[in-house]
C-alpha cells in the first residue's frame, strides 16, 4: 500500500481521522502505521487535553450513550525553585484550578483540598520527610482553609507554597499545545480530501500533509479556531469543505478550520460524523444552519 500522508509503499493500518478518543468513529485503511503511530503521539493524543472540546461534551454526555475520558491537565503552579507542577486532577473528576502569573503562588477551587493534602504526601515520600512533618503540615493547611476567620494568605514555608482564599468563580487555563489542533485539522483534511476523492482538486494538500506529518508549519498555510457558544453542542463532528476553507465542528460547538487552495471548481461538500449511530451522512443548510440527513456517505 502507498501511504497517503508520506507516499512511501508500507503496511496499511487503520487510522480513525477524528480521534476515536474525542468520538470519531470514520476510519480508513490507506494511512500506514509508522505515520499512524506518529499521529497518535504528537496530534490524536492531545485533544482529549483541550478544555473546551471537553466542556463541549459535558453538555451532551448526559443527553447520548457517550462515554468518552478526557484526561487534560488544566492548571499547574510555580514553587518558589521554578518547579512545575501539574496541579489538575483528573478531568473526569470534574474539576478545574487555576493560576496567576506569580511563580509561587497558585489557586484551586476553594472547596477542594485534596490537591495539597496529596502534593504534602508525594513530597514527602519522594525525599523520606518524616510523618510528623507530614501530619503538621496537611493539619496546618485544613486548619487555616476550614477556619472561615483565618487570614485570606497560607504560606507553608517548609513546602514552599502559598494559598490565597478566592471566593470568585474557579477559572482554568488550557495548556495545550497550540500547534495540537492546527496539525490535526491540516490531518483530517487530507484524510477527507483522499476519502472524497478530491485530493487532486487541492492545491496546497502537500503543505498540508507535512505540517500534518511534521508539525512544520508553512507561512501560506492559514488556521482558524471559533468556539461557537450559541449552539447546543449535539454527539456530531460535522465536516465541510467550503469556499475556500476545510472545517471541523467537533460536537458542532468547537470549531477549527484551515485555508485550502482549490484547482478549478469549488467543491462544496458538508458532513456530519453521527456518534450514536457512527455513520458518516450528509447535511444540507437550512436558514444558516447545517442538517443533517438521512442519507448515509458509503465508505
Amino acid at each position: 500500500m502507498k501511504c497517503i500522508i508520506c507516499n512511501k509503499e508500507r503496511s496499511a493500518s487503520d487510522e480513525h481521522i477524528i480521534p476515536e478518543n474525542i468520538g470519531g468513529t470514520i476510519v480508513i485503511q490507506n494511512v500506514c502505521k509508522t505515520c499512524n503511530d506518529i499521529f497518535g503521539h504528537d496530534v490524536d493524543c492531545l485533544l482529549i487535553k483541550n478544555r473546551n472540546i471537553y466542556d463541549a461534551y459535558k453538555k451532551i454526555q448526559e443527553k447520548s450513550d457517550l462515554n468518552l475520558k478526557f484526561e487534560f491537565k488544566d492548571a499547574f503552579c510555580h514553587l518558589e525553585n521554578e518547579t512545575r507542577i501539574n496541579a489538575s486532577l483528573r478531568s473526569d473528576e470534574n474539576k478545574t484550578l487555576t493560576t496567576n502569573s506569580k511563580k509561587d503562588l497558585f489557586f484551586l477551587d476553594k472547596e477542594d483540598t485534596k490537591f495539597i493534602q496529596k502534593y504534602i504526601e508525594s513530597i514527602c515520600k519522594k525525599e523520606n520527610i518524616s510523618d510528623v512533618i507530614k501530619n503538621n503540615s496537611i493539619n496546618n493547611y485544613l486548619d487555616w482553609h476550614n477556619n472561615p476567620s483565618s487570614q485570606n494568605i497560607y504560606v507553608d514555608e517548609y513546602f514552599g507554597f502559598t494559598m490565597e482564599k478566592r471566593e470568585d468563580d474557579v477559572k482554568y487555563n488550557n495548556i495545550m499545545s497550540g500547534d495540537t489542533p492546527m496539525r490535526f485539522i491540516a490531518k483530517a483534511c487530507v484524510e477527507f480530501s483522499y476519502l472524497f476523492g478530491i485530493q487532486n482538486r487541492i492545491g496546497n494538500l502537500d503543505q498540508l500533509k507535512n505540517h500534518a506529518l511534521n508539525g512544520i508549519k508553512s507561512a501560506d498555510l492559514k488556521y482558524h479556531q471559533e468556539i461557537n457558544e450559541n449552539i447546543e453542542p449535539i454527539p456530531f463532528h460535522v465536516i465541510i469543505f467550503e469556499n475556500t476553507q476545510f472545517i471541523i465542528g467537533l460536537f458542532a460547538q468547537v470549531y477549527y478550520s484551515v485555508d485550502i487552495n482549490w484547482i478549478g471548481e469549488v467543491s462544496q461538500l458538508r458532513f456530519a460524523n453521527n456518534l450514536i449511530t457512527k455513520e458518516l451522512v450528509y447535511c444540507i443548510e437550512n436558514s444558516g444552519r447545517l442538517k443533517s440527513t438521512d442519507k448515509v456517505f458509503v465508505i
